[in-house]
């Protein structure tokens, strides 16, 4: 027995990290909406006022992301700490890690839960 469901509108297999980005963007960059609320930077994220974040960067619950770090085309969860001076493009970071400063990260890069990054790292 095989069942099916039509759906009428946007979806998209979420099942690696690229396609995870991909739906990031989507929504971020309104190509796409849904009749869920959605929020770049949750209300109890901080950022710091020298810091970079572009439009298609989601920060969670909880999270800090530091003076002079940049942040492009991201998916931060809660409670991540992203220190001074760190560099972020592609990246998905899970709940409660801590990225030291001056870390430079590529795209494709997922982190694990409560992962801890050394300063001055390159990955």
């Amino acid at each position: 027995l095989l069942l099916g469901v039509a759906g009428n509108g946007f979806w998209l297999d979420m099942g690696r990290p690229e396609q995870y980005l991909a739906a990031n963007r989507a929504i971020l960059s309104n190509s796409v909406h849904t009749g869920v609320a959605f929020n770049a930077k949750l209300p109890t994220a901080t950022v710091a006022g020298t810091a970079s974040i572009d439009s298609l960067t989601s920060i969670g619950a909880g999270s800090c992301i530091e003076e002079g770090s940049r942040l492009s085309e991201c998916i931060i969860l809660s409670g991540v700490t992203v220190k001074s001076g760190c560099n972020l493009h592609g990246a998905i970071v899970d709940n409660h890690c801590v990225i030291k400063p001056d870390v430079v990260m590529r795209r494709g890069v997922v982190l694990a839960e409560q992962s801890i990054i050394e300063m001055g790292s390159r990955l």
